[in-house]
């Protein structure tokens, strides 16, 4: 059997089949969603996760603070997908910041444009926050997928990190750390200090929400790199996927492979090899496959494409997952390609399979 068909014909029970959106149809609510949703379903994905906060504002009237766009619709669309069998995990961007919101979150010139200072201890209370308000609210919310989980830069040296730091580091300046470049020791502490911060928001989060429901579910969107570093916690202002999903805090997470090219294909079978003697740890790394071309025009991929893209992702993960972006650009047709093909037989996702 053909290597490229080996993904295709693999209809595992419990199979995770993800559909990540920025809030685009299903906004507009109405027949719009109905439709969004029956798509959704037509194409055979039985995960769904829409973006509740972008950059600037959240999707739904939260009581965090947080600037809201006004739209409802956010329970039209679970109830509609709950009636479909289709779980929603709401997607959460964590450091992002746009339109200048918050200052108090991205003190003076050291804090990069785009992003809030995750090290500060007020911020870190006002995303967890957030994200409590969110499951709070919509109870039918399967699970959470946390977005931007890294630092932006080094660590401001506001006057509270720099004493946090000199705690976190037995006494190192954080000042004079800055000064010095990632790959020094020094730039080390910087990372493992980001990935305190960062461990903190998910951790509490994480006891809160499976306090609530033992159920409740959450992922990460990594952006890997094209290197086999992703695993390290060196790797992007602290994040740490491996790290997290060791400690229980995360249980899968979508490696955003935007596009497949012979670079791509090579990294995913050096991550392959260098986690083949953990493959309860490869599990939980799912390829996030896209939609669109890969030119910059963000163009609709026919049929055809999206399917061999969504069958290379079945292929590179050892129980099948497979996870697609953009969900805007799959039209009718894809979808049903899908449904057709690698998606043939409807399954729900077991969130076991991998434990």
């Amino acid at each position: 059997m053909p290597r490229a068909q080996v993904g295709f014909l693999d209809h595992r029970a419990g199979q995770i089949r993800m559909g990540s959106d920025d809030p685009n149809g299903w906004l507009a609510g109405g027949q719009t969603l109905i439709d969004w949703v029956a798509r959704m379903k037509t194409a055979g994905l039985n995960i769904v996760v829409p973006q509740m906060r972008t950059g600037s504002q959240t999707h739904w009237d939260n009581d965090a603070g947080w600037p809201w766009s006004g739209n409802t619709q956010f329970q039209n669309l679970l109830d509609e997908c709950e009636a479909q069998g289709i779980e929603v995990h709401g997607w959460l961007r964590v450091s992002s910041r746009a339109n200048d919101i918050l200052p108090e979150f991205a003190p003076g010139p050291a804090t990069p444009a785009g992003f809030f200072d995750v090290s500060l201890p007020a911020f870190q209370d006002s995303i967890v926050e957030l994200a409590i308000d969110l499951i709070d609210k919509y109870p039918k919310m399967k699970g959470l997928a946390w977005d931007f989980i890294r630092a932006g830069n080094v660590p401001n040296n506001s006057a509270a990190n720099i004493a946090a730091y000199s705690e976190f580091s037995g006494g190192r300046d954080l000042t004079a750390d800055r000064a010095t470049p990632y790959v020094t020791p020094a730039g080390q502490w910087m990372r493992k200090f980001s990935r305190s911060a960062l461990t903190s928001i998910i951790a509490r989060v994480h006891s809160y929400a499976r306090a609530q429901n033992p159920e409740f579910r959450f992922s990460a969107f990594t952006h890997p790199g094209l290197d086999t570093d992703f695993f390290n916690f060196n790797y992007r202002g602290g994040r740490d996927a491996v790290f997290w999903v060791e400690q229980g805090l995360i249980d899968y997470c979508w490696m955003m492979l935007y596009g497949w090219n012979a670079r791509i294909a090579h990294y995913v079978a050096t991550v392959q090899r260098e986690l083949r003697d953990r493959p309860d740890l490869w599990k939980r790394f799912v390829v996030h496959a896209n939609t669109y071309t890969d030119d910059g025009s963000v163009t609709a991929l026919e049929p055809g494409q999206v399917v061999r893209r969504w069958d290379r992702a079945k292929i590179a993960n050892l129980d099948g997952h497979s996870s697609i972006y953009h969900l805007n650009k799959l039209s009718d047709e894809a979808a049903a390609a899908l449904g057709a093909g690698p998606n043939a037989i409807w399954t729900t996702p077991d969130w076991r399979i991998a434990a």
